[in-house]
């Protein structure tokens, strides 16, 4: 993976897709670095996953895209205490967030209208892209999907969990 920095900016971050920026995946509570661990970064032997998961969402965007359309991640990384304070996994210790999981949301912008994605039009997608034999697909809410590229005990949730 190649990484450039976006010198255009004031505050130059670091480019890893043509869509995606690492502040958009380090752990961050309410779409603000957490308070907890300043933004930690994925573990790198999770980086394979995190690339081949950015590959994935820049497909969802390019698929999606009408004028103009871009994917909001909500949350990626989580470091373990808000992972633990956050996470709807029965044992918070399995959650693939802290490997590296993403939830997300697609916005179109489409003659100056903001429109979300329904989540089932993204959870239909994923599941086309990703094969049924690895990965978590579920639906979060009316417009947010989570999903993992985990290899084992791969599950799909086509409705509000």
């Amino acid at each position: 993976m190649e990484i450039m920095k976006k010198d255009e900016d004031p505050k130059p971050s670091i480019v890893l897709t043509k869509h995606f920026e690492l502040s958009e995946i380090v752990c961050r509570k309410n779409m603000q670095i957490c308070p907890y661990c300043g933004g930690e970064l994925p573990p790198e032997e999770y980086w394979t996953r995190v690339t081949d998961t950015l590959k994935i969402l820049e497909k969802v965007r390019e698929y999606f895209q009408n004028i103009l359309a871009y994917v909001l991640i909500t949350s990626a990384y989580r470091c373990k205490k808000y992972n633990d304070e956050i996470s709807t996994c029965k044992t918070p210790d399995l959650s693939q967030h802290r490997i590296f999981a993403v939830d997300f949301q697609v916005i179109q912008l489409t003659y100056a209208l903001k429109r979300n994605v329904p989540a089932m039009d993204i959870y239909n997608l994923l599941n086309f892209l990703i094969p049924a034999s690895i990965g978590g697909i579920g639906i979060i809410d009316d417009i947010s999907v989570h999903f993992d590229l985990r290899e084992s005990n791969p599950w799909r949730r086509n409705k509000k969990y």
